[in-house]
């Protein structure tokens, strides 16, 4: 793993000089500039990432637990596969499994919520709130990289759906949160008078 593609593991003093100079190195791959859109997309992966893991550490469910972490190994396996050349023996790392696999979680932690019909809004108990923002910061790591595929370069089509998929397992997985917590799932209507500071 270098710094771009997991966190800061690697840099030493010639990393962290170029790094100094606004440039970081992939596996394999040329040095390019911090701002370049692969940079971008694999930093916004390593945010979810973290995300995921801050959502993890607070779900009171030992489903999302198990979940989550997965999750977080499949976006660090992304996250190699994007800092290798394309032409690389090593770098496909997602496949059609993967999203097997997500889809059948998907359907499994979604059902008990097929009637739902309303919005909720974060913020319903201590654990749901965290995996509500990651799905956010997924949903940011999406559209990086469906930019990256449609300007940049390639972007294996199991990454994107992926990670597009993602979202939605944390999503009803924080509705899960919620329906263990106990709490009213009409979280998004307004309330019968305008609350004042004061």
């Amino acid at each position: 793993m270098t710094a771009s593609a997991g966190g800061e593991a690697g840099s030493g003093r010639r990393g962290s000089a170029a790094g100094d100079a606004g440039y970081t190195d992939l596996l394999g791959r040329r040095r390019l500039a911090k701002h370049d859109p692969l940079i971008e997309a694999l930093g916004r992966l390593d945010e979810a990432s973290s995300a995921l893991g801050l959502a993890k550490s607070a779900a009171g469910e030992e489903r999302t637990r198990r979940l989550v972490h997965q999750a977080q190994h499949d976006l660090y396996q992304v996250m190699a596969e994007l800092a290798m050349p394309p032409e690389h023996p090593q770098a496909p790392r997602l496949g059609t499994e993967h999203v097997a696999w997500l889809d059948r979680c998907v359907a499994t932690v979604q059902a008990p919520f097929l009637a739902m019909t309303k919005f909720v809004l974060p913020g319903a108990c201590p654990a749901s709130a965290p995996l509500d923002v990651a799905r956010a910061s997924v949903r940011t790591a999406e559209r990086h990289l469906v930019r990256l595929a449609h300007e940049a370069g390639p972007v294996s089509p199991h990454t994107l759906a992926y990670v597009n998929r993602l979202s939605m397992l944390l999503y009803y997985l924080a509705r899960a949160e919620d329906g263990a917590a106990g709490v009213d799932f009409d979280l998004a209507g307004a309330p019968a008078e305008r609350p004042e500071a004061g």
